[in-house]
């Protein structure tokens, strides 16, 4: 007990020097540290996985258990092809920027910019490989019914990735998504099909002024880089998501694994740059689809488990899409432009 006693005398002997210590800090070192708040993810990755597989264990009640099996799963930066493989040392993706803050009424998540070096250059976007996907009987009779390629998927807005191509004076594009010269980003002709749209009417006005206003609405000048908030709802429980994302994909391939699995254009479907997006007013995550700035699709949802189903109410989409080309067999078949898609709604998921 005496020893203890020594020992806290001596301990509450330092604390004055401590204290002295502190007072030495003065107003121009404390003006130097400055508070953080939140965190940022850069990543550097590539990813397989050998199979994923669900089994239905009653099947469809007639012919027994049923199985969905996907098989080599790659996932990575080389610009592929159906049938192509993924180095997991040389073929990474990068991944730069995204963010994480609790806000005032939820978790804010801001998307990485996808394909960024960490030094702003755009080294090329995401592919996702699927070796086969097999369909069949749980027992072992499954077949493939062929393989996929997600090539060059990114949120990046320039040469190597969405390009809403170049125009004249006027604002008729020479070039680009709708690739038909003389034509501006969204045809006259799709203005008086879908006049009450606010996507049409605004983009065929718009010309040109949309891309300025698009780089001056982000301040990286190439990536269109959305957010997505989660938070409660407003009474009960339950979770509300909405969220802003601009998506490019170079091109997806499917093969019927003919020719030994080999990638042939004679046996594949190809649908070429794919661009969904909307035109706002720089406004994140609101239900506006009219305006002159180049943003990411907006979508909401409400997610409740109600009476054994998963419920996801109050949904809303808003977006546009645009397809360069379809090819089958090599030979394209035309192009494609969706525009001013606005959906609204329910579902419900629950097991039978």
């Amino acid at each position: 007990m005496y020893l203890k006693k020594i020992a806290l005398v001596t301990a509450i002997s330092t604390v004055p020097f401590t204290v002295s210590a502190l007072e030495a800090l003065d107003d121009e070192f404390l003006g130097e540290i400055t508070g953080q708040e939140g965190i940022t993810i850069d990543q550097h990755y590539a990813n397989t996985i050998e199979e994923f597989k669900y089994v239905d264990g009653d099947g469809d009640g007639v012919s027994g258990p049923g199985e969905i099996s996907v098989t080599n799963i790659q996932v990575g930066a080389s610009n592929q092809v159906v049938g192509g493989s993924i180095d997991m040392l040389t073929d990474r993706i990068y991944t730069t920027g995204m963010t994480i803050d609790a806000s005032a009424t939820g978790v804010l998540i801001g998307e990485a910019r996808i394909g960024d070096d960490t030094t702003g250059t755009f080294v090329g976007g995401k592919d996702l490989l699927i070796g086969g996907i097999h369909l069949g009987n749980a027992a072992g009779g499954t077949n493939s019914i062929g393989s996929i390629a997600v090539i060059d998927q990114s949120n990046y807005m320039g040469v190597g990735g969405a390009n809403l191509g170049t125009y004249d004076a006027s604002g008729n594009l020479a070039s680009g998504l709708v690739s038909v010269a003389g034509q501006k980003l969204y045809s006259n002709a799709y203005a008086t099909e879908f006049g009450s749209s606010g996507d049409a009417v605004a983009a065929d006005a718009a010309g040109d002024a949309a891309i300025a206003a698009m780089i001056a609405a982000n301040t990286d000048n190439s990536w269109i880089t959305g957010t997505t908030l989660i938070s409660s709802k407003t009474s009960g429980t339950g979770v509300v998501i909405s969220s802003d994302s601009f998506s490019y994909i170079g091109e997806v391939q499917y093969s019927d694994h003919e020719n030994g699995g080999v990638y042939d254009t004679s046996n594949t479907i190809e649908i070429e740059s794919i661009t969904t997006f909307r035109m706002g007013d720089g406004t994140e995550r609101e239900a506006n689809n009219s305006g002159n700035v180049i943003m990411g699709a907006y979508s909401t949802m409400t997610i409740d488990v109600e009476a054994g189903k998963l419920v996801l109410s109050a949904q809303e989409s808003m977006r546009s899409m645009t397809i360069d080309a379809i090819k089958i067999g090599g030979t394209s078949v035309g192009s494609v432009a969706i525009l001013g898609n606005h959906w609204v709604g329910t579902t419900s998921i629950y097991a039978h």
